[in-house]
């Protein structure tokens, strides 16, 4: 008796995302799941992907009570991941999840304290971390869930307490520091978490994501961090709209959404400078930095999310949209201290 997670329109013709099969073999799980649910569902898995555990299946592999086959069909497009689902209201849940992301942090950043708004980034980027492991663990990724919601704890906390001292940029070396040290004493527990891809995929995310909060945590501390943090959320905000918008009209559009969201990055940095007066120029290089940080973010979250590189299509998870905003805040620091 095997798990089965079904995703798209094979968990619409199943009738459930989630099933339990009793077969010997994954090609007996599926021949099973065909006679059950008729010739449409054998369309459907004709172009789907299949993975047991995390890694590409083969029919003759064995499954057992304790395996879980995932069954990911393509969507328009041929990104091969589930589509999004939606709100009662039509709108995806990953633009939901993104926008009440942004407002959390938006509010938390309104508060004279910096200690709201850092508490509240630690919150929205453990979310982001366990919802990029949660897609890789259909797509054999490796990424692990412990260290990574460890380090961004901890290079947070290193960003904070380092720049409340007067030396962010030295929060952010220990924050990279603790990633590696972290994802390696971590790794050494389990066996199943030894392996080169699933440390060195972690080890490179928990960085990223460790030096991202670090970063923000300690321009927020900086002599006008407040404002600065505004500035962050407008950019990465107004570029992740207009990629998405690229995206949802991609029949039309007349820019790549990689295209589309650095645009959008460097007019909201510009026209944010512009209204408050301050280094337009600075701003302008700052913003241009970001928008490369986003596409970065951007390749970053698809190896996580499914271990091959997608720019352009929807990515499965509640959070991708995120992906580039953590990026772009591991570059912040650098880029408001020598560009304004």
């Amino acid at each position: 008796m095997a798990t089965v997670r079904l995703f798209a329109n094979l968990r619409e013709l199943a009738g459930s995302g989630r099933l339990e099969v009793d077969a010997g073999t994954v090609g007996e799980v599926l021949d099973v799941l065909v006679s059950e649910h008729g010739a449409p569902f054998r369309q459907g898995l004709d172009v789907a992907r299949v993975w047991r555990n995390g890694d590409p299946a083969e029919p003759e592999m064995a499954v057992g009570p304790d395996d879980e086959v995932a069954i990911i069909p393509p969507v328009s497009g041929g990104s091969g991941f589930p589509e999004a689902e939606s709100s009662s209201q039509g709108v995806p849940l990953p633009a939901v999840a993104a926008a009440s992301a942004g407002l959390v942090l938006a509010v938390a950043n309104a508060f004279d304290s910096p200690a709201w708004f850092i508490a509240v980034l630690v919150g929205v980027l453990g979310l982001w971390a366990l919802d990029l492991v949660e897609q890789g663990r259909y797509t054999g990724t490796g990424l692990r869930a412990l260290p990574l919601v460890t380090v961004v704890f901890l290079g947070t906390s290193a960003g904070w307490w380092f720049a409340a001292r007067g030396s962010g940029a030295t929060g952010i070396g220990v924050a990279a520091v603790l990633s590696v040290v972290v994802t390696l004493v971590l790794a050494s527990f389990r066996p199943d978490t030894r392996s080169i891809t699933s440390v060195s995929t972690t080890m490179m995310v928990s960085a990223l994501a460790a030096v991202g909060g670090g970063s923000l945590a300690a321009v927020r501390l900086a002599e006008g961090g407040q404002t600065l943090i505004w500035l962050y959320l407008v950019m990465v905000a107004l570029g992740a709209i207009a990629a998405g918008a690229s995206r949802s009209v991609r029949t039309i559009a007349v820019l790549d959404p990689l295209v589309a969201g650095a645009i959008g990055t460097i007019l909201g940095g510009l026209v944010s400078a512009l209204l408050l007066d301050i280094q337009v120029v600075g701003f302008l290089l700052v913003s241009i930095l970001l928008a490369l940080a986003v596409i970065a973010g951007r390749a970053l979250g698809a190896l996580g999310r499914t271990g091959e590189l997608y720019l352009a299509e929807d990515l499965p998870g509640y959070l991708p949209a995120l992906d580039g905003a953590v990026i772009a805040g591991a570059v912040y620091l650098f880029a408001v201290t020598f560009f304004t």
